[in-house]
Parts: C-alpha cells; structure tokens; sequence
C-alpha cells in the first residue's frame, strides 16, 4: 500500500481504496462461481475518473495475467466513490493452471489501454493471494503486510510531578512491515476515563524487525493522584489518521503534587575526562558525579572552556537539559567539539539557578579542571620519535603488539571520543600482545605506561 495522499495535491484523480478486500470463504469449487467485494473505493483526486473499475489476475512477481471482472464505464467525481463495490459470478476455472496468484482491484481510464492497480492505505494489502488446484480454489490475506507492533515496556523514569516534566521510556519491537507514523503517550485517571491528557506524541519510523528505545519528555498537566500511563499507535499506518488504538498494558503510575523548596546540587568526586592530558579536539566527552541534596531540580547544565588561568569562558560543550530528583545522584556527561587551537585549557561546570544565571558547583576544586586539548588530524605518532617503545603492525586487523626497552607496566585504549574501550593493569614484561578484532574500524589511542613514564601512540584498526 501507499499513504493515503491529501487531495489537493494532486493534479488527477486517485482510484483509491480505504479499506481491504474481501472474498466469500477460505475456499471454493475449482468450478464455482464466488463473489469478491472491494471496500470503500473513491475517487481522491482533483478531477473527475472516467473509465472501469475491475479485478485483475497477477503472478506472485506482481505480473499482470488477465482482467477477470469489470464494471461498466463510469464516472467518479473528486470525492466521490462507493462504500463496496461488489464482483459477483467470477469463474476463473479456465483461465488459470495450478498454482499460486494474485487478485488486484484495477481501474483503467477512459481512453487508456493499460489497467492500473488501485492504491491502498498504508498497512493494509491491495490485493489477495489465490492457491488453485486441481478440485479447489484457496483464499487467503497476505500476512505481514502491516506493522505489527509489540510492546516490551513502558516506564517512567524518575517521578511524576505536576506541571513538571515527566520522562518516560518505551521500548518498541515491529515485527511486520514498516512503520512510519505517531506514537502518542497518555495518562488517564484510574477513576474517572474523562480525566485524561496527551502527554506526548511523535512521528516515529520503525523498520521491519527493528527495536527501538524511545524517550518521551513532556510537561506533566494533571493533577496529584493515580493513573494509568499508555502508549497508543495508528493501526492504519497513517501519519494523517486521527484514529489511534492502545498498544500494550497500561502502567499504573502516580502524579505527585508539584515540588517545593530549592535544589541544592553539588559534586561527590572531581570532573574527569578519560586523559586530562590529551583531549582531542573533534569530541570530548567529560563526566560528572552530582548529587541534589534539595527540592527537584530541572533546567540546564553547560561546561564552559577558560583560558588556563582563568578570564573570560572561550567557548562550551555540553549545554543539556538535566533532571535531578531530590536525594537523587546522577552521572552527567558534557560532550561536543571544543574549536580552539591546541593548548591548555581549563574547563568547569555551570547549572542554571532559580532566576536562570549560571551557577558554579561546589566544592569548587571538584568542578574546575586542567587539560590539554590536542587536534587529532595534526596529532603526531610517537612511533618515529621514541625508539624505545613500538606498536606493530600498523594499520593492524586482528592484533597488535607494543615492544618496550622498558618494563610495561599498563595500557589504555580510547576511541577518537574519549571512550575507554579496553585496559589492562596487569602486565609484566618488556612485549604485550593485544587481540583488537571485535574493534571496529578507525583510529585509536593507546596510552601505555612503563616504568619511565607515560606515552600515548596512535594505531588504526582496518
């Protein structure tokens, strides 16, 4: 099937068919004469459709064989059209051998030679499949010819409050047909189906077969109480439609009253990048442990970037929208590209306070860091100046080894964002052989420490 188009976008008409195709039982008399009804076919275009509506005869490529039932010439005016059209007294006894086929709805316009398969809905199959043996006729709606949505969870992260945002996550399997139109969350007393609120609603795309993990942040409107929390789909598959139907269980949740008191945020450990002292320039990825000791917290958080010693901020990564609850802990992640020329730097973290200016976190020591920023496509292999240690091979597909003059004494392997991807604090030894074939491809920084020091060597993984 297609999406049901608007009709002043189109220049012609449109024979097209909102509902399926029916047929009289799952079989018949090789024989027999049976009866095949098209459901809500009109006319969705800007002009007038002169000309017949039929039946016609495909192999399972899609292939036109024959027209097996027509109407009369006829006209349908924009909009117009019939709730069934109704084929009766079709006998394909000789037309066809055995085997497998399809019956479309077809139309064909005045003065055209050539049938056209009439449109459908999105979601619902425009044709039905036909089996004919030697003694019977079998019949048959294509499966699969749909989304088919599963549920796997609904949850609410964190509590509910009025007038404050609530996040939810849902997590969605389609195990038919592609789908391509909204996911609606709602919220409805457990008392009374009239108390009831939209919380959200997005256009989403889930492939065939695919899982997705959705996340809906929206302002809660309801007031405090018990309700049941749903996720709701077009069963017609129609970003247009205005019919949803409820996928899944409900989720019995609670809405609290809405909070008062302020937040009191600050850090339980230091703000770290996984290197402080080769941070590259194409992302950066810095972390922080905050906990709130006050009422809910919910506005922005932002790293800035100083000059190392201190002045006016350079520039920001990391400007987000963050909710803490009350006693809650969270890690926060600050991440972006930091466009400034290789150098030391110093970042420290911000949240917006009741009146919306920038607050620093405490204790201060915790949220202010030294780092050097290096630009990765400039970065130099220290392979060629440092005889002592070595990396082969390099480029590398399955395993790399690092030969020191120097005892060995750890390594860390990081992706170009930062991210630790492997360590080992365990070696002994002058040679250590490193297994990398589950990596992906790209480049790597590998920071091995020997008893002399520290350097950090790039390697690329094909």
């Amino acid at each position: 099937g297609i999406q049901k188009p608007s009709p002043t976008s189109l220049p012609k008409y449109l024979i097209y068919t909102g509902d399926t195709i029916t047929y009289p039982a799952p079989s018949v008399a090789r024989n027999a004469n049976f009866t095949i009804k098209v459901n809500s076919i009109y006319n969705y275009g800007m002009n007038s459709f002169s000309g017949k509506i039929g039946l016609a005869l495909f192999d399972n490529n899609n292939t036109y064989l024959a027209d097996i039932k027509n109407t009369n010439d006829l006209t349908l005016n924009s909009g117009s059209g019939f709730p069934t059209l109704t084929f009766s007294s079709i006998n394909i006894a000789n037309q066809v051998i055995n085997g497998n086929y399809r019956i479309y709805c077809v139309y064909k316009a005045t003065p055209a030679n050539d049938w056209q398969i009439v449109r459908t809905e999105v979601g619902k199959p425009n044709y039905i499949n036909l089996s004919v043996t030697s003694n019977f006729i079998y019949f048959s709606t294509p499966t699969n010819e749909s989304p088919v949505l599963q549920l796997n969870s609904l949850t609410q992260n964190g509590n509910f409050y009025n007038n404050k945002i609530g996040r939810i996550n849902v997590s969605i399997t389609n195990n038919g047909k592609e789908y391509n139109s909204f996911i609606n969350i709602k919220l409805h007393s457990t008392t009374d189906n009239n108390i009831s609120q939209l919380v959200s609603s997005k256009n989403i795309n889930i492939t065939a077969g695919e899982t997705r993990e959705l996340n809906f942040n929206d302002s809660i409107k309801l007031p405090a109480g018990n309700y049941y929390l749903s996720t709701w789909y077009s069963p017609t598959n129609d970003p247009n439609a205005n019919m949803f139907v409820q996928l899944g269980n409900n989720t019995a949740v609670t809405i609290l009253a809405t909070p008062t008191g302020d937040p009191a945020l600050s850090l339980i450990s230091k703000i770290s990048f996984p290197d402080a002292s080769i941070v590259y320039n194409n992302m950066a990825v810095l972390t922080a442990q905050i906990t709130n000791t006050g009422g809910l917290y919910e506005k922005k958080m932002i790293a800035f970037i100083f000059p190392k010693t201190g002045g006016s901020s350079l520039t920001y990564i990391g400007y987000r929208d963050v909710i803490i609850e009350q006693n809650e802990t969270k890690n926060i992640t600050f991440q972006g590209s930091i466009n400034l020329v290789p150098n030391d730097y110093l970042v420290a973290i911000y949240y917006q306070n009741n009146l919306n200016a920038w607050t620093g976190f405490t204790p201060t020591n915790f949220s202010q860091l030294n780092f050097t920023l290096v630009d990765v496509s400039t970065a130099v292999l220290p392979i060629e100046l440092n005889k002592d240690l070595v990396i082969f091979p390099n480029p590398a597909t399955n395993q790399i080894t690092i030969q020191s003059i120097n005892a060995i004494r750890s390594y860390r392997i990081f992706n170009l964002l930062g991210e630790e991807i492997l360590n080992n604090k365990t070696i002994a030894g002058n040679e250590q052989s490193i297994n990398i074939s589950s990596f992906k491809s790209g480049t790597y920084i590998i920071r091995i420490e020997t008893e002399t020091g520290i350097d950090n060597l790039k390697f690329i993984k094909q």
